[in-house]
């Protein structure tokens, strides 16, 4: 649940249990306030983000958490420079190799995903094709003669 969805359904939660308590217009619309703002805080933002570059007052990089931009900074320009050692250069190394596969499974995904539309296209021409021949062309005359 997001945050927006969060809020809604904290107020709706919120009127409804002020409504029970207060048996008026005004307790319904304090409720609904608390119940909303409630939901609101208590609901994650899961906004979409890149995986790397900042969120939520945090920065990413190489699978990597910054608290602050100057550290990551320092850890970019490192990889960039291929400064990075022993440990540290394996651990970074993992993750590139990681997502590479991740990427290369979602594209043999798709890759099957389009094969397959193709096979179900070809198939359903030449069923229409096959069709067509007995259809005939309008004027009673048919191309096929059935015995």
């Amino acid at each position: 649940m997001n945050r927006t969805q969060g809020t809604i359904v904290g107020a709706a939660v919120g009127g409804v249990a002020g409504s029970v308590i207060g048996n008026n217009m005004e307790s319904t619309l304090i409720g609904a306030a608390a119940g909303g703002l409630l939901g609101n805080l208590l609901t994650k933002n899961n906004a979409n983000y890149e995986r790397e570059g900042r969120y939520n007052n945090r920065y990413y990089y190489g699978g990597r958490e910054f608290k602050n931009r100057k550290d990551y900074d320092a850890y970019r320009e490192a990889v960039n420079r291929n400064m990075l050692r022993d440990k540290e250069a394996r651990r970074y190394a993992d993750y590139r190799e990681d997502r590479r596969n991740h990427a290369k499974k979602r594209d043999n995904r798709n890759v099957r995903q389009v094969a397959v539309k193709r096979d179900q296209r070809e198939w359903n021409n030449r069923r229409n094709d096959h069709r067509a021949e007995f259809r005939g062309n309008g004027n009673g005359h048919h191309k096929h003669h059935h015995r």
